[in-house]
């Protein structure tokens, strides 16, 4: 189903993830030197919104927020969660705080499933998620 761009809305979410790039400017200056050069955490959330402003059935993101700062990624984690209400939205993230919030996670080792569950039960489970969730998150709670 296609939904025609509104302009307001995009604006919106651009805004949102913290965007204030002029909606119909150029993106970059290859084909107009009066192009705006974004850089790659911009460039990411620029397509993230295209993504999130269209209306699918299946979102598959590869790292989606790869380029992006903490703050950034807690809006993006936020809108991303709010559209998979509306479809079936499949992340690929080593960040583990990105997924924290997925209503199921797995594990893939050697090519196959290792674990998988909540974030919640993998964590009481203790085996490699909770020790890698552990790791990430211990440099953001020492003294």
């Amino acid at each position: 189903v296609y939904r025609k761009a509104d302009d307001g809305a995009l604006s919106e979410l651009l805004q949102k993830l913290g965007l204030d790039a002029p909606l119909g400017a150029e993106v970059t200056r290859e084909f107009d030197e009066s192009g705006i050069m974004l850089s790659g955490g911009e460039a990411q959330k620029l397509g993230l919104a295209r993504i999130l402003h269209g209306d699918f059935g299946l979102l598959l993101l590869d790292e989606p927020s790869s380029a992006l700062d903490p703050l950034a990624e807690y809006e993006l984690t936020k809108l991303l969660f709010d559209r998979a209400r509306e479809c079936t939205a499949i992340m690929v993230a080593h960040r583990l705080s990105t997924i924290r919030d997925a209503d199921m996670i797995y594990l893939i080792a050697g090519g196959t499933v290792a674990e998988r569950g909540t974030h919640g039960e993998l964590m009481s489970l203790g085996g490699k998620y909770a020790e890698m969730f552990t790791k990430q998150a211990e440099n953001y709670v020492k003294d």
